[in-house]
């Protein structure tokens, strides 16, 4: 029995260790030497927020901005805080009864931020996860990309218009060659069909521009968030000459 113990144990403090080694993969932040650049690109500090109540909590991480500055992510932001709150930030014990909320199983809004950059944009990755009850939470991803003289990025400035045409069979066979067990033909087809919806969410490093994909996009909820780094050189043909 003490050498089944001692086993378990292990097995528990190796599930551990993988576990974080994962999450510090997942979470790491690239950010280059920016002492050659324009004094006014430099990567925004992070505003830490946090906020609790009876039946609900928010723990934000997220780029210092203003309705001026950086204002796309300051609307996303606000928008996602006040509505979570306005539904759950307040509820009498009356309310949250009738809604199935317990104070021993908060409701949970969490927003982190990772940044890469490339010689030319500034790109912040915004997580947003949300616990309403349920099995498991759910989470998404917003990509915010900016160039050096602080103006948003669309698409239409950084690829072509034939992109999305060029970009999905080179997506649809990506995740065929790399989902193994968890692939499902018709969620990599519709997840990665031509549209601009399901090449929304991007973002850019000097080496590769990178697409994300949401839960359930090309595959089940365990494989969660997708990526895929296609390498600028392999896209040259598709991207404005200044990404190149």
């Amino acid at each position: 029995m003490k050498k089944l113990s001692i086993t378990v144990s292990f097995i528990i403090l190796l599930v551990l260790v993988g576990g974080i080694l994962y999450f510090s993969k997942n979470k790491s932040v690239d950010i280059i030497n920016l002492s050659s650049r324009d004094q006014n690109f430099e990567v925004a500090e992070m505003v830490t927020e946090t906020a609790s109540s009876t039946y609900a909590e928010i723990h934000l991480v997220y780029p210092k901005s203003t309705s001026t500055h950086l204002k796309e992510i300051f609307n996303f932001v606000n928008s996602a805080r006040n509505d979570f709150w306005t539904q759950y930030g307040n509820l009498t014990a009356e309310e949250a009864s009738s809604m199935y909320i317990r104070e021993d199983n908060q409701y949970q809004m969490y927003i982190d931020t990772r940044v890469a950059t490339s010689s030319e944009t500034i790109s912040y990755i915004i997580s947003l996860y949300q616990y309403t009850g349920g099995a498991h939470g759910g989470t998404s991803i917003a990509t915010f990309n900016y160039d050096a003289k602080g103006k948003f990025l669309e698409a239409k400035d950084v690829f072509t218009a034939n992109y999305l045409e060029v970009l999905a069979p080179k997506t649809r066979q990506y995740f065929y060659d790399t989902m193994g067990d968890y692939t499902q033909p018709m969620a990599i087809d519709s997840g990665t069909e031509a549209t601009s919806t399901n090449y929304s969410t991007w973002y850019i490093t000097d080496s590769y521009v990178v697409f994300v994909f949401g839960e359930y996009q090309v595959g089940p909820y365990v494989l969660g968030i997708q990526e895929y780094p296609i390498p600028k050189g392999e896209i040259q043909n598709i991207l404005q000459s200044t990404f190149k």
